[in-house]
């Protein structure tokens, strides 16, 4: 039986996806692995690369190629695919177009959580690469103003700290896949941020830790990745986005027996903030947060959403 399972999601990543599976594949430590890869029916040659490595490492590399996009049925990939089939005490993820740089980065997450168990979830830091431009940066803290945050050496997080750091990379998330199991009710329902549903509900059992070292490079601006895809959308998406993490860290402070409401009341106004910005039915003013979110804008931001409103 394997200590940990490695988890992939694909989708026209053939230009990456050799990396990505290398980058596993080199890791080094006293724990057995298997890595489960989920294709949603990719058109590139990624299946042809997954098939000819699944060849080369049998009964590590476990595959499933979809002849028919899943994501676009709403399906929460990961979540039906990759986590249903985990037999490892643990749970890693890293998407095909990211990679890992450094072959302890499971031992050292495997040794800390084995020896301490009240920590729920382990993450990294890591370099983002803009494949636009060539450059490189660290990942944490993600914006200036997330530094008092972030202090060497590594530390522990709460859930109310794991909220306000508001990106951590996704390739670095490690957790025991027995706090999926328990909440996995919870975890399954179709979310567009997966990732911050994932840090808080796992640090919200325990606390979080982050290991400082850059085991990770996240590739910037990758076709089809979430986030030029939100970039494209329009108005009414956007704004459905941002309401759908408003439900989600409403449905948050239920699970959590409200013992983070602070905290969360905290985000859910900032989260109101970003959804006004995308309003695109006037009756939607007619709902009291929605109001006070459009009220707290300064005059000149307020008439730019409405004419943007208008006009968009």
């Amino acid at each position: 039986m394997p200590d940990i399972s490695l988890c992939c999601t694909t989708y026209n990543h053939a230009e990456y996806l050799s990396e990505a599976l290398d980058g596993m594949l080199m890791q080094k430590g006293d724990f057995r692995m298997e890595i489960l890869i989920h294709d949603d029916a990719s058109t590139d040659g990624t299946q042809d690369i997954i098939r000819r490595y699944a060849a080369l490492h049998p009964g590590i590399i476990k595959p499933i190629l979809q002849t028919e996009n899943q994501y676009s049925k709403g399906i929460p990939i990961n979540e039906t695919f990759n986590f249903s089939r985990a037999q490892g005490k643990y749970i890693a993820l890293c998407e095909g177009d990211d990679y890992w740089i450094d072959e302890t980065k499971l031992a050292k997450q495997f040794r800390y959580m084995e020896t301490h168990p009240d920590c729920h979830f382990c993450f990294s830091n890591a370099k983002v690469q803009d494949i636009r431009t060539g450059q490189e940066r660290r990942f944490i803290p993600y914006y200036p103003e997330e530094s008092a945050l972030y202090q060497k050496p590594s530390r522990e997080y709460t859930m109310d700290e794991m909220l306000a750091l508001s990106f951590i990379p996704t390739a670095s998330f490690f957790f025991r896949t027995a706090d999926y199991t328990a909440n996995k009710d919870f975890l399954c329902k179709p979310f567009p941020y997966g990732d911050l549903r994932f840090k808080l509900v796992f640090s919200s059992l325990g606390y979080a830790k982050l290991i400082d070292d850059d085991t990770c490079v996240y590739r910037l601006h990758v076709p089809n990745s979430a986030l030029s895809l939100w970039a494209k959308e329009d108005r009414k998406k956007a704004f459905a986005r941002y309401m759908s993490v408003i439900d989600f860290l409403r449905e948050l402070d239920v699970h959590t027996d409200s013992h983070y409401r602070a905290a969360l009341s905290q985000a859910i106004a900032k989260y109101y903030d970003y959804a006004v910005e995308y309003l695109h039915d006037v009756a939607q003013l007619q709902d009291e947060s929605i109001q006070k979110a459009f009220r707290r804008k300064p005059l000149w931001k307020r008439l730019q959403i409405q004419m943007k409103r208008l006009f968009s």
